[in-house]
Formats: structure tokens, sequence, C-alpha cells
């Protein structure tokens, strides 16, 4: 069965459009603004490893 690769895609969570992983506008901004105005103590561990790629402790 062929059909546009469109379809499989899946929407981006942030944005809600369809695009590369890692192009989305929006966390790319939301990233920046959590890593210079945010006290990085009070990001859940999770969120650091996903922003700073390991956690502060």
């Amino acid at each position: 069965m062929s059909h546009s690769t469109h379809f499989c895609r899946r929407r981006c969570k942030f944005c809600k459009q369809v695009h590369e992983p890692g192009r989305c506008e929006v966390f790319q901004e939301l990233t920046k603004l959590v890593r210079t105005k945010v006290d990085k103590k009070d990001i859940a561990p999770e969120l650091q490893t996903l922003l700073f790629g390991e956690p502060l402790n």
C-alpha cells in the first residue's frame, strides 16, 4: 500500500504541527527560556535530563 508519508508522522505535542524531530520552534524557545530564566534546582530531574543532558544533583 502506497501513501504519503505525511500521514504516518505524528503531530508535535507542543505546536500541533508535523515536522522533523528536534525542529519544533516552540520547544526550542521554551528550552532557551528555561535554561536562562528558571532556577535549575526547581526543575524536576526528568526535565533536567531532557534540557541539560543529566540531572544537576
